[in-house]
């Protein structure tokens, strides 16, 4: 660890690099907070699995600089393909429960929010590989019979959708309470999934993680198609 926060260091040009917490351990990476002299950041170190995966760290920092100026997420600092670490500025904040995501003021709010970030432009993003690729890689890797049967289901759900809006527009892909830290604005963290792709995954995603009911899942999709301003999320 010595090591890897003195590379750190060297490369984003930081002084005084320490460990605040471990904060994952997890198959595809490690992640830990840390502080420096400029300010405390999230350290990512990926496992060789990450690639296998398709978790493409060189599209996630070019969207997450070309978006910092929305502040809908982290800022990046460092990404080095040779040590495979990824380097953020720490979000201040605590991530939402579910009691707190799910409350109508809330989801009014992620509405929004995925309003404006679907709004951005994907154009001068790095190419990547899409959801679609990502599902196969999946199901290769799980190499069972239900993460087939799955794939079909998957494939077959993001061809309707595409039939009906060939528009992609930038897609976090895992939106759920723990990936939404609270305060005057939302911000989103953890972008490793995202892509460019059809915005009602994301809606999609909201609903069914969250089981949102009927009334309330007409709500988030009236608000995401309503007239209120984006800037109040």
């Amino acid at each position: 660890m010595k090591r890897l926060l003195q590379r750190v260091g060297q490369l984003a040009g930081i002084q005084n690099a320490v460990i605040e917490q471990q904060l994952r351990s997890g198959p595809t990476n490690d992640r830990w907070l840390l502080n420096s002299d400029q300010g405390r950041m999230i350290l990512t170190l990926d496992h060789p699995l990450a690639s296998a995966l398709k978790l493409d760290r060189e599209f996630q920092v070019g969207m997450l600089n070309a978006r910092a100026a929305s502040g809908l997420g982290p800022e990046p600092v460092l990404w080095d393909i040779d040590s495979r670490v990824l380097l953020v500025r720490y979000v201040d904040g605590v991530s939402m429960t579910i009691a707190q995501f799910c409350q109508q003021e809330n989801l009014s709010r992620v509405a929004r929010l995925l309003r404006l970030l679907h709004s951005l432009d994907v154009g001068n993003l790095p190419p990547t590989t899409t959801l679609q690729d990502k599902i196969h890689v999946y199901a290769e890797l799980a190499n069972t019979a239900q993460a087939d049967a799955l794939q079909t289901e998957a494939e077959l759900l993001l061809t309707r959708w595409q039939g009906q809006d060939d528009r992609a527009v930038l897609c976090h892909n895992d939106v759920n309470h723990g990936n939404v830290i609270g305060g005057e604005k939302l911000q989103l963290i953890d972008w490793d999934y995202a892509a460019p792709g059809d915005g009602w995954f994301d809606l999609a995603t909201v609903v069914s993680y969250h089981r949102l009911g009927d009334d309330a899942a007409r709500s988030l999709l009236r608000v995401y198609g309503g007239e209120e301003s984006a800037s109040d999320y």
